[in-house]
């Protein structure tokens, strides 16, 4: 290795949308039964008390009956992935993270700055393995998610507000896919597509979150009903000869109900395209006071 360049580890594990492992590229099949270990051990690298590991994956089961199983496990994972440089010791056991690449981390890196943010959203795949239930990993996935879906919430709105209503339209709808019963993401979705026009696919986004709230036992809030409400009032779409015309009427009035909400980003959006227009000029003025 020449001078300035970065190792990268031989191993690389993603557990973001399910548990995958290469080695130098190439893809390694991991047994579902060694699975939950291997995410263990990567969620913390730290070492890992093998009788704590032992009340973590099999609770039901006697302490040695446990251990026996723990080092079954053990000797799965090392068969299925060999050369992974796992350190078993007589009462621990660690993966090194120096020793490995993890998605998770790359995730959380990527979140903390703004910077990061379309980066981390683009590689968050899925929930944090989903193959495994353990309660601790549980845990950890509905953290990740919710950074997910925040950082996922945050950047639509941003897109909203520079006019970038396709991207926001598709960002939400894989946050919904994520989670079903986001209602934040629902709104953001649906004025995005009622601002597109797409006042029909708004309307069954809403219904399908419906479906979601009543197997959850819920209902939907009233200012996602209210929002519903208002664009199924919406007026039909222009004829050709008028779409400017009306499309600037459509600007200012949705910008009129963005400021009574306080939504001042979506106000600012609506309005940049009234540039041009005395009357857009002088809400413009409003939302900049």
């Amino acid at each position: 290795m020449g001078p300035g360049e970065v190792s990268v580890p031989e191993w690389g594990f993603r557990l973001l949308g399910g548990v995958v492992a290469t080695q130098a590229g190439r893809q390694r099949a991991v047994p579902p039964r060694c699975q939950s270990l291997l995410v263990m051990l990567l969620l913390d690298a730290r070492a890992h008390a093998r009788n704590q590991l032992v009340a973590t994956l099999t609770p039901d089961l006697g302490r040695q009956q446990g251990r026996r199983s723990l080092s079954r496990r053990l000797w799965l994972l090392r068969d299925a992935l060999p050369g992974l440089p796992v350190e078993a010791k007589r009462d621990t056991v660690r993966l090194p993270r120096e020793a490995r690449t993890l998605d998770v981390e790359t995730f959380r890196c990527e979140a903390a700055t703004m910077a990061g943010w379309e980066s981390a959203i683009d590689r968050y795949r899925g929930d944090l393995a989903p193959e495994c239930g353990l309660a601790p990993v549980d845990r950890e996935r509905k953290a990740l998610r919710a950074r997910y879906t925040e950082l996922a919430r945050g950047l639509a709105e941003h897109l909203v507000s520079t006019g970038e209503l396709v991207r926001a339209v598709d960002l939400m709808s894989r946050v919904l896919q994520v989670d079903s019963l986001d209602e934040r993401a629902l709104r953001i979705l649906m004025r995005s597509q009622s601002e597109l026009g797409q006042r029909r696919d708004a309307i069954a986004a809403f219904h399908r979150f419906g479906v979601h709230c009543r197997a959850a036992g819920m209902t939907p809030g009233r200012e996602t009903t209210v929002l519903l409400e208002h664009i199924r009032h919406m007026e039909a779409p222009p004829s050709s000869d008028s779409t400017t015309d009306a499309r600037l009427t459509g600007d200012l009035r949705a910008a009129d109900a963005a400021l009574e909400r306080g939504e001042l980003a979506l106000a600012r959006g609506l309005l940049r395209r009234a540039r041009g227009d005395p009357g857009g000029r002088s809400h413009r003025r409003l939302v900049e006071a």
